[in-house]
């Protein structure tokens, strides 16, 4: 079996320096046609073909020897160093930066998706434990039969909260992410929302002003609804008592709140992936995920966000339109 395997790899080294093999087969064949033609004597050609052959087998040995050794080291590149490799050229030298350059890229690559399947694991590790809250809430009143239906609308709605985040999650780190640009009346979009999220005012007594939002804006709905709700929801969670006060700035829709603010500290950090800041440390079900999310979405759609705030006063959440079409319905 060895021995066949020597003989495959002899002849696969004879296939790769064909072209060497060949010109001296070519060659001799051009000399012992002059020897014909010129009536020399063919113990010349003989003697010189004997020297040749003793040349060409110590040749070939050396060369298959160290094409055997590089063949080795080549299909084992990723256990060995580049300075390794064979460099008899400057050819030789360029491949091996190149083999180092894949390997470096190989490993880049492997680690970076080690880490996402990491972070993406910790995420859906912490959606099933949000999850289980309002799923063990409902098991409760279902248990003490106290089905009372705000109540139950309102876990159910947290449910569905978590659920689109984790799915617009996964569409938003994809490559075929579907936006469709659109006209959309931003009035009815926000009273939609704040329709869906009324059971939140009410639980927690807040007031809600909507001014006049007379305003088309060219987006796609489904991620600024995802994005409007972000918000909303961030200011329904952090405003324990006071109001969400949301009205237009010309092309700029404001969502202010009374809530207890960011502090300046966290301001600058606010959208970065998996950030909780100080109040996602005192709010437990933070995921640091939220407004990560709303600036990549609205970065993809032309939008920009632009947020202020103030410890224990409130805070403001600007979303400008002005670089998408937009024009006043009055």
């Amino acid at each position: 079996m060895k021995s066949i395997k020597m003989l495959n790899s002899f002849f696969n080294f004879l296939k790769d320096y064909r072209w060497y093999y060949g010109t001296i087969v070519f060659s001799n064949v051009c000399f012992l046609y002059s020897v014909v033609m010129h009536n020399f004597s063919l113990e010349v050609f003989l003697d010189t073909l004997v020297f040749e052959v003793f040349f060409v087998v110590v040749v070939t040995i050396v060369i298959y020897s160290h094409w055997r050794k590089r063949k080795k080291l080549l299909a084992d590149f990723y256990d060995i160093e580049t300075t390794l490799l064979p460099q008899t050229n400057e050819i030789e030298r360029k491949y091996a930066e190149l083999v180092f350059r894949l390997k470096k890229e190989i490993f880049t690559i492997g680690n970076n998706h080690l880490l996402k399947e990491q972070e993406m694991l910790n995420y859906y590790a912490m959606w099933t434990h949000q999850l289980k809250i309002p799923l063990s809430v409902l098991d409760l009143m279902i248990q003490t039969e106290n089905l009372e239906v705000e109540s139950f609308k309102e876990e159910l709605l947290k449910i569905e909260q978590y659920l689109d985040m984790m799915l617009q999650y996964l569409r938003l780190n994809t490559s075929t992410t579907d936006y469709q640009l659109v006209k959309i009346d931003v009035e009815l979009l926000v009273k939609e929302i704040l329709k869906k999220y009324r059971y939140f005012f009410i639980q927690k007594n807040l007031a809600v002003t909507v001014s006049s939002l007379k305003l088309t804006v060219v987006t796609d709905k489904k991620w600024l609804t995802f994005v409007l709700e972000q918000v909303l929801s961030n200011a329904i969670k952090y405003t324990k008592q006071g109001s969400v006060n949301i009205y237009f700035e010309k092309s700029v829709l404001v969502i202010e709140d009374t809530g207890i603010g960011i502090s300046k500290e966290d301001l600058p950090r606010i959208f970065e992936q998996g950030y909780t800041g100080y109040n996602g440390r005192i709010e437990e079900k933070a995921s640091g995920l939220g407004l990560f999310m709303v600036k990549q979405i609205l970065n993809e759609l032309g939008h920009e966000i632009e947020i202020q705030s103030t410890i224990g006063i409130g805070t403001l959440v600007r979303i400008n339109f002005s670089q998408k079409e937009f024009k006043n319905l009055e």
